[in-house]
């Protein structure tokens, strides 16, 4: 007797989806409308619809803290390495930058690589420029502390309270990049689960399927519930970039005038002068226009960056040129 288990009892959708997070968003999106309008005619699809609407509402959420936090990383630690670069910077060819500042500053008061000074600086300048970022700004702060030792001078007294307020800098960028990183790693953790719970409520809906339309003249109807193709097809390229888009303000919308090659939807992203990238929205299928949710506000007097990138079952592609936004 054969132990391979009946075909009916494996879930397509959950095994198609393995490792693949875009297309399980794809089939959902793709899918949802496709069973209202099976609800619309059958009652039986009623309370099916409205779990997977509620799964696609959770899937949106979630996916955009997803999006949001993988944008905002890059951006973070950007911030938190000019920091940490800015310390060995001159701000011009006549200026020292704050790190010779401060060995000048210790040197004025001790004998250089004396025993304080060794003590201080165990590894002279390098004691606060190597390592990697995290170590970086430890090595700040133990800095700092050790300079608080040396009561009875009052210049590294001094000295400490300038190291303090840098290193407090950096620990701040630092913080940020940890905390949008502990966003990401949890929105991902909670859209894989919310991926095998869609899987089976697909594999729900498809039973439902069967049962309703068991008449061979009705059969075809249970395919016409998904994008086959998505199903079946292996992970097509990412998209290209899209082209400059044109906004409407007053209409609140972007619009490109083509599809970038392989993409299926386009999404709309914003940035303001010193914020973080933000996406606003996913637009439809195929649709070349995105509509600014009615929700999202723009404050007065910023000049907004706006751009589009398209995206598929694979995944999301390069932004586009970006465009200003007035308001």
């Amino acid at each position: 007797m054969s132990n391979e288990p009946w075909k009916f009892e494996a879930n397509t959708f959950l095994t198609v989806t393995e490792g693949r997070i875009p297309l399980m968003g794809e089939i959902l999106r793709d899918h949802a409308p496709k069973l209202e309008r099976a609800a619309d005619e059958k009652d039986t699809f009623t309370p099916f619809f409205i779990a997977t609407q509620t799964q696609l509402t959770q899937w949106e959420s979630i996916e955009s803290a997803v999006t949001n936090a993988e944008a905002a990383i890059p951006a973070a630690t950007a911030a938190l390495v000019d920091k940490l670069e800015s310390l060995t910077r001159k701000p011009d060819l006549d200026t020292n930058s704050p790190l010779e500042t401060w060995d000048s500053t210790i040197r004025s008061i001790v004998a250089y690589q004396g025993t304080t000074y060794t003590y201080l600086l165990p590894h002279g300048r390098e004691t606060l420029t190597a390592g990697k970022q995290d170590e970086r700004v430890r090595a700040l702060k133990d800095f700092a502390t050790r300079l608080e030792e040396q009561t009875g001078k009052a210049g590294l007294i001094a000295l400490s309270v300038t190291v303090l307020a840098f290193h407090a800098a950096a620990e701040t960028l630092a913080d940020t990049r940890e905390e949008k990183q502990n966003i990401l790693d949890d929105a991902r953790d909670a859209l894989e689960a919310l991926r095998v719970e869609v899987a089976w409520q697909l594999f729900a809906n498809t039973g439902i399927a069967m049962t309703v339309w068991n008449n061979p003249n009705d059969t075809f109807k249970i395919g016409e519930l998904f994008d086959l193709a998505l199903i079946r097809s292996e992970a097509p390229p990412l998209p290209a970039a899209p082209g400059l888009p044109t906004v409407d303000e007053t209409a609140r919308t972007a619009t490109v005038a083509v599809m970038p090659e392989n993409a299926t939807r386009l999404e709309l992203w914003r940035e303001h002068p010193g914020g973080m990238p933000e996406l606003l929205a996913i637009g439809e299928k195929d649709a070349l226009t995105v509509t600014v949710p009615a929700g999202v506000t723009f404050d007065p007097g910023i000049t907004y960056e706006l751009w589009m990138r398209g995206r598929n079952s694979r995944g999301t592609g390069p932004e586009s040129p970006r465009v200003g936004w007035d308001t």
